[in-house]
């Protein structure tokens, strides 16, 4: 219904200010026509989601042109100049070639290949792929890709995993997927002691579950992503040093 909304919406105004130009003279005509054609882009940057598809804004705005262009002969037939006829053609190309200079120039979702244009994109922490906003998960600050295959962040070393969390857990469940300690390795939170697994500790990024607390040694990505650039963990967490 969005998509309805905005289409028809765009194209009642566009058809009435070529209606309006037709009348007043065919030379401004071909002149509004050419500015309608330009308007393809505005278009698809501020209504990306309605205007999916390059070909949409294209024929909103060529349909506007041409409507325009038909009102003004069926008002007035016999004093209709043949020059008018030029204008839907003139916005059909201004729009074509428009939309065509963007997309050889922007850039594109790595994962779905889609234009972003003035979307909003993410850089995966993970993987370091330039992402749009549909194939972001937002919750888990990664892409979809990355997602679906469990791609770890958090560096394998034991010796990080000390010097971030101390030594393993020996006995207890993670607080999260209730593996027990025999089966896996637990690392206790900084602040509120409660144990997750390595799995589960890169699954939510770093960030305890129970009291927010946050890994100390992040990668500078997802640092920015927790929104903690510029100010050190140990502030974040509201604690003066980490867990010994």
């Amino acid at each position: 219904m969005r998509t309805i909304a905005a289409s028809f919406a765009c194209f009642f105004v566009l058809t009435l200010v070529q209606l309006v130009a037709a009348l007043v003279h065919p030379i401004l005509a071909l002149t509004v026509a050419i500015g309608i054609g330009a308007l393809s882009l505005p278009l698809l940057r501020w209504f990306p989601r309605e205007f999916r598809r390059w070909w949409s804004a294209v024929a909103v705005v060529g349909g506007a042109s041409l409507a325009g262009i038909l009102a003004r002969y069926f008002g007035n037939p016999i004093h209709a100049s043949w020059v008018l006829w030029l204008a839907p053609a003139a916005a059909s190309s201004t729009a074509e070639l428009a939309v065509l200079g963007d997309h050889l120039t922007s850039r594109r979702c790595a994962l779905c290949r889609h234009r972003i244009g003035s979307r909003e994109s993410y850089g995966c922490p993970r993987c370091g792929l330039r992402i749009c906003d549909e194939c972001w998960s937002f919750q888990n600050y990664r892409c979809r890709l990355c997602e679906q295959n469990k791609v770890p962040i958090f560096s394998p070393d034991a010796r990080w995993w000390d010097t971030n969390f101390g030594p393993p857990v020996k006995s207890g469940l993670c607080q999260l997927c209730q593996t027990p300690a025999a089966k896996t390795e637990l690392r206790a939170c900084g602040k509120c002691g409660r144990p997750q697994c390595r799995g589960c500790w890169d699954f939510t990024n770093g960030r305890c579950t129970h009291c927010e607390w946050l890994v100390h040694d992040l990668p500078l990505a997802l640092r920015k992503l927790h929104g903690t650039i510029g100010s050190s963990a140990d502030e974040i967490n509201g604690v003066g040093s980490r867990r010994q």
